[in-house]
């Protein structure tokens, strides 16, 4: 069974009295941060706990390590005042002393239902992190507490949530050397974003390598997330399961692959009988957000237009763009990450963005996929959210939904784990996992995916 987000609960006796216990939870602070010595040098004016400081400025290291866009600008992490109420109801007491006591400091930024006060450490104490443990009863159980939906999405995806645990193992040295390595190369560009970096992909590997779990369903896109797609993709190739090595198996150019999805008619016809995706049963409430009917007629009036996009994507588009951003910026382009980032911003970026300056990728895909561009700027024509939350709900339906049950029900004792838009497998068993991919692609898309292997080695150099 899975160890449950690695808290296990215990019966002891005292006194005569039954006592539950639970194991202590590892938490993240800046190495020359002596909490227990700042509250004795300082005690504060309020009754507090130890622990409920530490975790608060866990926070501050753990939330990046999720949301790796917080890792980028000034470094301030936003504290959901709601969610820390329900594991430290006085938190604002302990925030407050923190920013008195110069470890901490704010942007002060706040906007109603839409962004939290941010935080960071200040430069005496943004440094690199050292783990510590936790072991207040109430505060680990209010962190660990599952929703019921939650709950739910655990059952429903066991699948996959069931192979969490201890025989999923992470070589600690090793990736405590890669990041090393890591830190030196990106501290000569900006020494505190190379910290946030170090810290934020540290936290995750610790988190591993204690076999601690973190599986959620996102309620808006379908993704899964985990420590796994949190890792830093260098990282995964110290991972291995009851040691055994292990590989991904994933879609080739896939979001660009996802979006050909959008330009078929039969997407957007609402039939229940056909296997095929469509808008209607994948997405409904987007459906109620989106110009639907312009965008039906645009799609079923251009398919002939559309094939010249159909086919970079089948060759790869990435690969067929490059020459054409090489000629617009004036020099090569080799970098392929940098061009999946143009595409990016192409595919996620609002249409207002093409006014700026940095937008030229964007007005270059325009004047080559004129009636591509205009779909994709129909969906993100009430915010740009629509089109990114639709293809990462696609893929979520392909992926788990599809490829990784049927994998999962003809192969129950194949351990078998997720990132977005792959499927990780012992290496052994690459080729059931591509086979299950191609299939869920030609039943649910009509399309042969493009697909590749990538095997998990410690040998893979920074």
């Amino acid at each position: 069974m899975p160890i449950a987000e690695n808290i296990f609960h215990h019966l002891f006796l005292c006194s005569g009295k039954i006592y539950r216990k639970r194991k202590p939870m590892i938490q993240f602070l800046p190495h020359n941060l002596d909490v227990n010595q700042v509250l004795k040098n300082n005690p504060p004016s309020f009754p507090y706990q130890c622990d409920n400081f530490i975790h608060v400025l866990s926070l501050l290291t753990e939330i990046p390590s999720k949301k790796k866009e917080l890792l980028n600008g000034e470094g301030y992490v936003p504290l959901n005042s709601t969610i820390l109420k329900t594991r430290v109801h006085n938190y604002s007491q302990y925030i407050n002393y923190l920013l008195e006591a110069g470890i901490i400091e704010t942007d002060n930024y706040y906007i109603p239902g839409e962004k939290s006060r941010g935080y960071r450490f200040t430069e005496s104490y943004c440094t690199l992190i050292e783990p510590t443990e936790i072991s207040k009863y109430t505060l680990l159980k209010s962190i660990n507490n599952k929703s019921p939906y939650d709950r739910n999405m655990c059952a429903k995806y066991n699948y996959l949530y069931k192979w969490w645990d201890e025989r999923l193992q992470i070589d600690y040295d090793g990736t405590k050397n890669y990041l090393e390595q890591c830190f030196q190369k990106d501290k000569e560009q900006n020494y505190y974003k190379a910290v946030r970096k170090y810290n934020s992909n540290l936290a995750t590997v610790l988190c591993m390598k204690e076999n601690m779990v973190r599986f959620r369903i996102d309620e808006t896109s379908g993704r899964c997330h985990t420590y796994l797609t949190n890792l830093k993709k260098g990282l995964r190739n110290f991972v291995t399961f009851d040691g055994q090595n292990l590989s991904s198996v994933d879609i080739r150019c896939s979001q660009p692959t996802l979006s050909t999805m959008l330009l078929k008619p039969e997407f957007y016809q609402d039939i229940k009988d056909t296997g095929i995706m469509n808008i209607y049963r994948l997405a409904p409430e987007l459906v109620k957000k989106i110009p639907i009917g312009e965008i039906t007629r645009l799609v079923c009036t251009s398919e002939e237009k559309f094939k010249p996009y159909i086919n970079a994507v089948e060759s790869d588009l990435y690969n067929s763009m490059r020459p054409h951003l090489e000629e617009l910026i004036g020099r090569e382009w080799n970098d392929r990450t940098k061009i999946k980032e143009a595409m990016f911003a192409v595919l996620y970026s609002d249409n207002r963005f093409i006014a700026q300056k940095e937008a030229e990728p964007k007005r270059l895909f325009k004047s080559m996929y004129p009636e591509v561009y205009e779909v994709f700027s129909l969906y993100k024509k009430h915010g740009a959210s629509a089109l990114p939350v639709l293809l990462q709900k696609i893929e979520a339906k392909l992926v788990l939904d599809g490829a990784a049950k049927n994998l999962a029900k003809k192969n129950p004792d194949m351990p078998l784990f997720s990132i977005h838009d792959s499927l990780i497998v012992p290496t052994d068993c690459e080729n059931l996992c591509k086979e299950e991919m191609l299939n869920e692609g030609r039943r649910l898309m009509d399309i042969d995916l493009k697909l590749q292997t990538e095997v998990f080695s410690p040998t893979i150099k920074v």
